[in-house]
């Protein structure tokens, strides 16, 4: 599945959050910042996300509103960490996919993705 992951400056929590999508879930995930990319790129990247992950709920204004329907918020809150890949960071997100009943469905449409390979 093509996953956009949309954070602030789209190298801490997005950068981690689609490491663990891509090496954990076998996604195809793609980080990005929305204070470091025109609205045009982001535009052109939520066309081709057939999922988009925002890190905080005020990040969903940045999202075109046709592509909205295919958000979901991973609230990872603002980032404290400064590091992508931090360890702290890696679990918090672990923790939120968790509690917000996304592991299960990633690892489903992943096996889906392989199956029908």
């Amino acid at each position: 599945m093509k996953i956009l992951c949309l954070c602030r400056g789209g190298n801490v929590r997005s950068t981690s959050l689609a490491w663990i999508l891509k090496y954990q879930f076998n996604h195809d995930a793609i980080a990005c910042g929305i204070e470091r990319n025109s609205p045009e790129t982001i535009e052109m990247l939520a066309g081709w996300a057939e999922r988009i992950f925002f890190v905080e709920p005020v990040l969903e204004e940045n999202i075109p509103e046709k592509y909205r329907e295919k958000a979901t918020l991973v609230d990872t809150g603002p980032d404290i960490w400064g590091l992508a890949g931090h360890e702290d960071l890696m679990e918090h997100i672990w923790k939120v996919l968790s509690e917000a009943g996304l592991v299960e469905s990633l690892k489903s449409e992943s096996a889906e993705e392989k199956s029908s390979d």
